[in-house]
């Protein structure tokens, strides 16, 4: 019997899309773990991290390896830009010059929700390892 998947849930105040991030867990398994609770099967080609976002009442990202290196480190940076466009652009504000302020403070706001979840599970390596 396989594992149960563990995610976190993080709770966005602001916009209202929370999401579950979850992190270690293989491509194979989070589809069939996405799929389980959402009509459409999840296809995710040939990726190592993803964020789905029409699956209400949650966003999903998904990091499939994740232990605090800078470059595990780069791709959830990566991943939760994702995330922060796919909830602004929802939200009708557009991606732009005009709205680059908006999206760095929500973008901040997302990125210390999760270092909070993480640091302490992952965060006993320094970034530089």
């Amino acid at each position: 019997m396989s594992k149960k998947i563990e995610f976190f849930e993080i709770e966005d105040e602001i916009y209202h899309k929370n999401f579950h991030l979850v992190v270690n867990v293989s491509k194979k398994r989070f589809e069939k773990w996405v799929s389980k609770y959402h009509k459409d099967k999840i296809v995710l080609h040939d990726s190592k991290a993803a964020v789905l976002w029409d699956y209400d009442p949650y966003y999903y990202v998904w990091l499939e390896s994740f232990d605090w290196s800078i470059e595990d480190q780069g791709v959830m940076v990566h991943e939760l830009n994702h995330f922060v466009d796919f909830v602004l652009t929802n939200a009708g504000i557009s991606i732009g010059k005009k709205n680059t302020e908006v999206r760095a403070y929500y973008f901040e706001y997302i990125f210390k929700k999760v270092y909070t979840v993480l640091k302490p599970i992952y965060g006993k390596k320094s970034p530089e390892q």
